[in-house]
């Protein structure tokens, strides 16, 4: 769920994710989460207990160490926000997020 609010008088949005991946979020994923987030305009960070990053820096991401099953908000704030936090996972993302059947 996304939350809209002001900051400074431009809009803001955020949303919290959980690092699904078995590495966590190592090399590979932190470069694409960071081309995608350079795709847009507004400022994004991600913040994981009481750090704060700019998740259009390699090192930034790399900073965090977040492992699976971390909790990460993104937050964007700019024109473009919205669409940011609405890009879609790529479906290797949703088939690792899915809980096995029970069947």
């Amino acid at each position: 769920m996304s939350i809209q609010t002001k900051y400074r008088g431009t809009a803001l949005a955020e949303q919290e994710v959980i690092v699904v991946n078995e590495l966590g979020l190592h090399a590979r994923p932190a470069v694409l989460l960071v081309k995608t987030a350079s795709q847009f305009l507004s400022d994004v960070k991600l913040c994981k207990d009481d750090m704060k990053v700019n998740a259009k820096s390699i090192m930034g991401v790399l900073v965090l160490a977040a492992e699976k099953g971390s909790k990460v908000k993104v937050v964007a704030i700019g024109d473009d926000e919205d669409c940011l936090l609405y890009t879609s996972p790529s479906p290797r993302d949703l088939s690792t997020s899915r809980m096995p059947s029970s069947a």
